[in-house]
C-alpha cells in the first residue's frame, strides 16, 4: 500500500515536473521569438544565441559561438561603459542599459539591454543571460528630432540676423528723421514716429519669439554675475518715462535705502521682466493714472539677501476668471484688448520662464476697473562689487581717456589694412600708445618683447587666428608668472552665439564690426586701469546700398576726411583684392576663398557698403561649394563696379 502510494506520488511529482517543463520550454520559445537573446560563460565567451541575435547582428551561429561578446562592440562605446557592466554583473547584480552595438559589415544597431548573472546551487555564477529589444528606430527617430530642433534654432538665428539688419537701419534713420532733422515738415515727422514705433514693435515680437523658441529648446540661459539692482531699477523706469509722459501717466519708481548695492544675478533678464511689467502696466491703464516700480528688501544674511519687486498700476485690471490663463503662451485676457492694445502675448509667459529660471514665480493680484500689481520674489548672492553711474558725454570724455593714454599701451592685432587706418585713426583721436600687428604670430612675437594693457584681437587672420593667438599669450603669461591682459576681440561674423563662443574661449570681451567708437570707449573704461570714460550716446549704424559719407563718418566717429582716405584706398586696391580671390576659386581652394572673402568683407563694413557685406558673407559661408563659388564671385564682380 505504502508503495502504491509512493509510485502516485512519483507520478504525480514527474507530471508536475513536465508541466513545468513545458511552461519554462513555452517561456523560452515565447522570449525567443519577441527578443534578441544569447549566453555567455563566467569569461564572457559565447554559449548561446538565438535566430534573433543572429537576424540582427548578420552572424551566423557557428561565427558567434565561442567567441567573446565584444565582437559586436561598437567603437564609439567607451572602455569605462564596458568596465562597469563587467563589475555590475560579477557582483551578481543585474545591469540595465542601452547599448550601441555593430553589425558584422559595420553598421550600427541600439538594444535596450538586461544581462543576469545565472547561480548555481553553491550561489557560484556559472552563465550569464542576456535578454534584449531593438530599439534602433526609437534612437534614431530620437536623433532625427534633436537635429531637427538644433537645424529650427539654427535657422532662427539665422532668420534673426537677415531680419534684424535691415530693421536696425529703419529704426536708427527713422530716429534721425524724427530726433535730427528740424527742416522736416510735422507730417513727415509723424511718418517717421509711425516707421519708428512699427519697425520697434517688430523687433520686439523677434525677441520675443527667439526667445520662446530658447526656452522650449532648452537653451535658455541665465548668466549670473555681480549687478547693482538700483541701476536697473532706475534704467527700466528712465526706458518707460517718455512713454509714460506722452500717455499722461504717471511712473515712478520706489528703492528700498537698504537695498544691497551688489547682488549676484542675471541683470540683462531681469530687466527684461521688470521692463515687460511696466510696459503692459503703462499699455493698459487709461489716461491720467500712474504706475509705480519699487524694489525693496525682505531680510539679509551674511552671504545672501532676499528681495521683492512689483509693479503696481491703476489700469483696467484682469477678470479673476482669466488670472489662471494669463501665462499662457499667445493669450491675452480678451480679443478686445487685443485689438486696441496690440501684442503677441508672449511678454508675460516668458517673464514668468525667466522668474521661474531664477528659483521664483510671479504672483498677480488685480481687480477689474481698479488695477494690477505684478510681483516676484527672489533670493540672491551677495557681492562685494563697487558700481559707478555712467553720465551723458561731455567734454570731459577725451580728457579722461588722455589720462589714461599716458600711462597705458595696447597692442592691436589686425590683418586688414583698412581697419588697421580706422583702429589707428580711433586710438590716435584717443591719445594712446599703441603698437600694429598684422597677424596673429606677430602679435605673440610682440607681446613677448613688452609689456601691454589691454590687446585688440582680429579673429579671422593668416599664419594663426585670434583665439590660438589668444591661447599662446595665455600660456606665455602662465610660464612667466605676468598677471592676465585682457583681450578684447575684434570680428566681422557678428552672428548669434559669437559672443558667448569667444568669452567661453578666453576671451575678455567682444567688439563687433565696424568698430564703433562708442563701443570701444565703453570697454577701454571697464578694462584699461585708472580710466574713468564718460559714455557718449550711440548713434545708429548706416548700412545701405549707397556710400554715404556723412553718414559712415558719423557713425565711427571719425571726420569725413578720414572716411574719404578709406573709400580712396578701397578703390585703388580693390580690383588686386578681387584678383586674389578669383585665383583662389580657380584654384579651387576653399580655405583661401574663405579668407579673403572675409578680409574684403571687413573694408566694405567699414564703409557700410551692405550690399557687398551680404554678398561676400554668402561666399564666405558657401565656400565648400566650389560649383557655384564661381557665380557668387560675379555678382560681388558686378556689385563692386558700382562704388569703382
Amino acid at each position: 500500500e505504502q508503495a502504491e502510494q509512493l509510485q502516485e506520488e512519483l507520478a504525480l511529482e514527474n507530471q508536475n515536473n513536465l508541466q513545468l517543463s513545458k511552461q519554462f520550454e513555452q517561456f523560452a520559445n515565447a522570449l525567443d521569438e519577441s527578443a534578441i537573446v544569447s549566453k555567455t560563460d563566467p569569461r564572457g565567451l559565447i554559449t548561446y544565441v538565438n535566430h534573433k541575435f543572429c537576424e540582427i547582428s548578420q552572424y551566423s551561429e557557428e561565427e558567434l559561438l565561442g567567441k567573446p561578446h565584444n565582437i559586436i562592440r561598437h567603437p564609439e562605446m567607451s572602455t569605462s561603459f564596458f568596465a562597469t557592466l563587467w563589475q555590475t554583473i560579477q557582483e551578481g547584480k543585474v545591469f540595465k542599459s542601452i547599448i550601441q552595438n555593430r553589425k558584422k559589415h559595420g553598421q550600427s544597431y541600439y538594444v535596450d539591454t538586461v544581462i543576469i548573472p545565472i547561480f548555481d546551487i553553491n550561489n557560484t555564477i556559472t552563465e550569464y543571460l542576456a535578454v534584449r529589444y531593438d530599439v534602433t528606430e526609437l534612437i534614431q527617430t530620437r536623433d532625427e528630432a534633436l537635429a531637427a530642433e538644433e537645424a529650427k534654432s539654427e535657422f532662427l538665428a539665422n532668420m534673426s540676423h537677415e531680419i534684424r539688419t535691415p530693421l536696425n537701419a529703419i529704426i536708427g534713420f527713422s530716429e534721425v528723421l524724427v530726433e535730427g532733422t528740424e527742416t522736416i515738415s510735422d507730417n513727415y515727422r509723424r511718418y517717421a514716429k509711425t516707421i519708428d514705433s512699427s519697425a520697434k514693435g517688430l523687433l520686439t515680437i523677434i525677441n520675443d519669439v527667439l526667445d520662446l523658441s530658447k526656452i522650449k529648446s532648452g537653451k535658455f540661459d541665465i548668466f549670473i554675475e555681480a549687478n547693482n539692482i538700483r541701476q536697473i531699477i532706475e534704467d527700466v523706469n528712465m526706458l518707460f518715462s517718455s512713454k509714460a509722459k506722452e500717455r499722461d501717466i504717471t511712473l515712478t519708481h520706489l528703492l528700498d535705502p537698504l537695498l544691497p548695492e551688489c547682488v549676484k544675478i542675471d541683470g540683462i533678464r531681469l530687466k527684461q521682466v521688470l521692463s515687460n511689467m511696466v510696459s503692459n502696466a503703462i499699455k493698459f491703464t487709461p489716461q491720467g493714472g500712474s504706475v509705480r516700480l519699487e524694489a525693496t528688501l525682505i531680510h539679509r544674511h551674511e552671504k545672501e539677501a532676499t528681495l521683492h519687486f512689483e509693479v503696481r498700476d491703476t489700469g483696467i485690471g484682469i477678470p479673476e476668471d482669466k488670472l489662471s490663463s494669463l501665462f499662457d503662451e499667445f493669450t491675452q485676457v480678451d480679443n478686445k484688448v487685443n485689438r486696441l492694445h496690440q501684442g503677441t502675448g508672449l511678454g508675460l509667459s516668458i517673464s514668468n520662464y525667466i522668474v521661474q529660471a531664477m528659483g521664483s514665480t510671479i504672483q498677480v493680484e488685480s481687480e477689474s476697473d481698479v488695477g494690477s500689481c505684478f510681483s516676484f520674489d527672489v533670493t540672491l548672492s551677495l557681492c562685494h562689487d563697487t558700481f559707478e553711474k555712467t553720465g551723458p558725454a561731455d567734454s570731459t570724455a577725451l580728457a579722461a581717456l588722455e589720462n589714461c593714454a599716458k600711462s597705458c599701451r595696447l597692442l592691436v592685432a589686425e590683418d586688414n589694412v583698412f581697419n588697421q587706418e580706422l583702429i589707428s585713426y580711433l586710438l590716435n583721436q584717443l591719445g594712446f600708445e599703441f603698437t600694429l600687428t598684422n597677424d596673429g604670430q606677430e602679435a605673440i612675437d610682440t607681446y613677448q618683447q613688452a609689456s601691454y594693457d589691454l590687446v585688440l584681437m582680429d579673429i579671422n587672420m593668416p599664419h594663426v587666428d585670434g583665439i590660438e593667438a589668444m591661447h599662446r599669450i595665455r600660456e606665455y603669461e602662465r610660464s612667466i608668472d605676468r598677471s592676465p591682459v585682457p583681450i578684447i576681440a575684434l570680428t566681422a561674423n557678428a552672428i548669434k552665439g559669437d559672443e558667448e563662443r569667444l568669452i567661453n574661449e578666453g576671451m575678455d570681451a567682444y567688439l563687433s564690426k565696424p568698430i564703433d567708437k562708442h563701443k570701444l570707449s565703453n570697454l577701454l573704461q571697464k578694462y584699461l586701469p585708472h580710466t574713468d570714460i564718460l559714455q557718449p550716446a550711440t548713434p545708429s549704424t548706416p548700412m545701405s546700398d549707397q556710400f554715404d559719407l556723412h553718414a559712415v563718418a558719423e557713425h565711427l566717429g571719425v571726420p569725413e576726411t578720414i572716411i574719404e582716405k578709406m573709400m580712396i584706398n578701397f578703390q585703388e586696391t580693390i580690383n588686386d583684392d578681387l584678383q586674389e580671390l578669383s585665383d583662389a576659386i580657380d584654384a579651387k581652394e576653399p580655405e583661401a576663398v574663405r579668407l579673403k572673402a572675409h578680409y574684403i568683407k571687413n573694408s566694405c563694413l567699414n564703409l557700410g557698403l551692405q550690399t557687398l557685406v551680404d554678398l561676400l558673407a554668402d561666399l564666405e559661408h558657401h565656400v565648400q561649394d566650389i560649383e557655384s563659388q564661381r557665380e557668387r564671385y560675379e555678382k560681388i564682380h558686378e556689385a563692386i563696379q558700382h562704388y569703382l
